[in-house]
């Protein structure tokens, strides 16, 4: 059994095709906030300009020698830098005493370090550091700070949406020593507990090791991210990569081969609109000394053996049954609980359970920071939004974010309507050469998240076959993995369904 629990792969999107069997309808297919008004640069600007807010963080020694770097942005005329807080921190590879601020002045040239700058401010929980420029880095060139530094304009992240443009700017090493710029777009986003379903914006735009703390910028010339040396996703490889070629000669094509980068490399961008709260805290903060990593070990939690099956939606609890099953309902009502089985999550493990209403959390209605004490296997863990007054719970999408030790492990979803609506039967064919061991359907939403595996425990799709899903009417995100959990199709721009239909997943 593969239970579809982590979830956010972006590969190709919706196309057209034909199939044997039935004609298809259409083919899933593989493939305290910053004050802007107290200097930070508002409007657009061209590319040759961000280019100059963007500088180089280098880590100097004793000796003024650098041993590591990254890059950051000026967002602030007074010199105020925004960056990622792993760029300013001191651990065992990278020892520094001062940090230099190099700044381009001629795209075609390294960019020249004249000045040192200090920490003001730090989150390490959204991996961002606030610094400013405080002097000349050699106080003897006989020079005084500008009057005024070139700052960036900020821009609204929460506006930035699946498919759109994005160009990053910074110093990557494979970009050699002048400022760089690289294009993708916008392919997904990531949640992490505490900071809802956008605590990363996924991209397919090349973020190299120096890159860290530079600008994503949007199609205004606005700075809408920090790239992050995070993946976009924790739970699977950051390139698709994969045997093409018998490169070892024996006369077949398997895992014993070298692997070929078909496509599929994701980055991580942290949202601006996250950085925020933290620059306003730095603006007329003290300079805070040196930012130190911990010393031992930074040990991850082995999701590996944690899987979720048969999620289903109800309008209220007995005990720990659910009462009224639901795929649809009505706004209005007073309970809305969602119940999953489970199996492998250790006791003592942090747990996290969120709720939100289109896109956005609702913290009265979550369990946070919570220990697990139930069973490490088991049925019916549920978590229900309750709404007690006259008017009951509003319209809208509901979706349940589950999180283990800050990993976000899956998103399901609801939608509660104005008005009755039809459910009707959607029939998914496997048009493919293999196996399809899991089919996530949520309903559409802004977190681009689309759920658990909707197929029962031991079920699979063999090629040719199908299975039918009943389905209210609307839009839905889906995405369809092969028996080695691997995602082969997907529609996250979303598929109408407005009555009984056949998608065929495949080629």
């Amino acid at each position: 059994m593969v239970a579809l629990a982590l979830v956010g792969y972006l590969f190709t999107g919706l196309g057209n095709g034909g199939g044997t069997g039935p004609v298809p309808d259409d083919r899933v297919v593989v493939g305290s906030a910053f004050d802007l008004s107290i200097g930070a640069t508002i409007g657009q600007k061209p590319i040759e300009e961000l280019a100059l807010s963007t500088v180089q963080l280098v880590g100097l020694d004793e000796n003024s020698q650098p041993v590591c770097a990254g890059s950051g942005v000026i967002v602030r005329s007074d010199g105020t830098i925004l960056t990622n807080a792993h760029v300013v921190t001191t651990e065992q590879d990278c020892r520094f005493a001062t940090i230099g601020v190099a700044v381009t002045l001629d795209s075609s040239a390294p960019p020249e370090l004249l000045y040192r700058a200090e920490v003001l401010a730090v989150d390490q929980a959204v991996d961002l550091a606030v610094l400013r420029i405080d002097a000349r880095l050699d106080p003897n060139d006989g020079g005084r700070l500008p009057d005024s530094f070139p700052a960036a304009p900020l821009g609204d992240s929460g506006s930035v949406e699946l498919g759109d443009n994005l160009r990053i700017l910074g110093y990557p090493v494979i970009g050699g020593e002048t400022i760089t710029l690289t294009t993708g777009s916008v392919s997904g986003f990531t949640a992490q507990a505490g900071l809802g379903t956008r605590a990363l914006m996924k991209t397919d735009a090349s973020i190299s090791a120096g890159n860290s703390g530079g600008m994503a910028i949007d199609g205004d010339g606005r700075v809408v991210g920090i790239p992050t040396k995070a993946r976009a996703s924790e739970s699977g490889p950051a390139i698709d990569c994969r045997p093409l070629a018998d490169t070892n000669a024996d006369g077949e094509v398997d895992d014993g081969d070298s692997c070929v980068p078909v496509g599929g490399f994701l980055n991580g961008v942290r949202p601006i609109n996250l950085a925020l709260a933290l620059l306003g805290t730095a603006v007329n903060a003290d300079p805070i000394g040196p930012v130190v990593r911990p010393d031992g070990p930074i040990t991850a939690f082995d999701y590996t053996g944690v899987e979720f099956e048969n999620p289903r939606f109800a309008l209220g609890r007995e005990g720990n049954a659910p009462v009224d099953e639901v795929i649809t309902a009505q706004a209005g009502i007073s309970e809305l609980c969602f119940f999953v089985d489970w199996s492998g999550i250790p006791l003592g493990t942090n747990w996290d359970g969120a709720w939100f209403i289109d896109g956005d959390i609702q913290p009265s209605l979550g369990s946070n920071d919570r220990t697990w004490d139930i069973e490490e296997e088991g049925q019916n863990f549920w978590l229900c939004a309750e709404e007690r007054n006259a008017l009951g719970l509003p319209a809208g999408v509901y979706e349940i974010g589950f999180f283990l030790e800050g990993m976000l492990l899956f998103v399901e979803g609801i939608e509660l309507t104005p008005g009755p609506i039809d459910v009707v039967t959607v029939t998914w064919a496997n048009d493919t050469d293999g196996e399809i061991c899991a089919l996530a359907v949520n309903p559409l939403s802004d977190s681009g998240q689309v759920g658990l595996n909707e197929l029962e425990a031991g079920d699979s799709i063999l090629p040719g076959d199908s299975r039918t899903l009943e389905l209210p009417v609307g839009r839905v995100a889906v995405e369809a993995y092969d028996c080695a959990d691997e995602p082969v199709a997907d529609a996250f721009e979303g598929l109408d369904i407005t009555g009984p239909k056949t998608f065929l997943i495949g080629l």
